[in-house]
């Protein structure tokens, strides 16, 4: 059997990548990380070549969607996924909003939020949690830093009887436990 993947290359060659790490430790890696130089030069290639052919053009738009279906694309198979199942947004921030926003909301329903979320996710939870009487649990991730289980600090949405269903959310990823 042939592999899609190819061979990792070793946390220094990758390290090498981010100039923003010569001299440091970075861990966040959000909208405020460091960027590899080849997405840094990829931006710029990107930015010179709407600027060349007329921001808002045809041709333009036309670019962007094969590059995006391109990004689809690939994504679609590192994640071994149909790439019609993949949603790209312009940030997590945004891709939680749509996801929140389109659920079915129920007085009692729960969500589930670490104690280090993005103050952008936690103000979409507050918003609908006033709404639609939905009810927010936090596990505390944060006590875990510096040595500790994570997965000990999360509560179990089997014990919520009140619960239709449990949405989790933890640094960006969405996890829907039917109950």
């Amino acid at each position: 059997m042939t592999s899609h993947f190819p061979v990792l290359p070793s946390v220094r060659q990758q390290r090498q990548q981010f100039p923003g790490l010569a001299n440091k430790i970075y861990f966040n890696f959000g909208g405020q990380g460091t960027l590899p130089t080849s997405a840094k030069e990829a931006i710029v290639d990107a930015y010179e070549y709407i600027q060349q052919k007329g921001p808002f053009s045809q041709r333009v738009n036309g670019w962007i969607a094969q590059k995006t279906a391109l990004v689809r694309q690939g994504l679609a198979l590192e994640l071994r996924v149909p790439p019609e199942t993949l949603a790209l947004t312009e940030n997590v921030t945004a891709g939680c909003n749509i996801a929140l926003w389109g659920i079915d909301w129920q007085p009692g329903d729960r969500i589930l939020l670490s104690d280090c979320e993005h103050p952008g996710i936690i103000a979409i939870v507050q918003e609908i949690s006033r709404r639609f009487a939905v009810e927010i649990d936090i596990c505390s991730l944060l006590s875990t830093l510096n040595g500790g289980d994570p997965l000990q600090r999360s509560p179990n949405p089997c014990n919520q009887r009140r619960a239709w269903w449990f949405l989790a959310i933890f640094c960006g990823i969405r996890v829907k436990f039917c109950l």
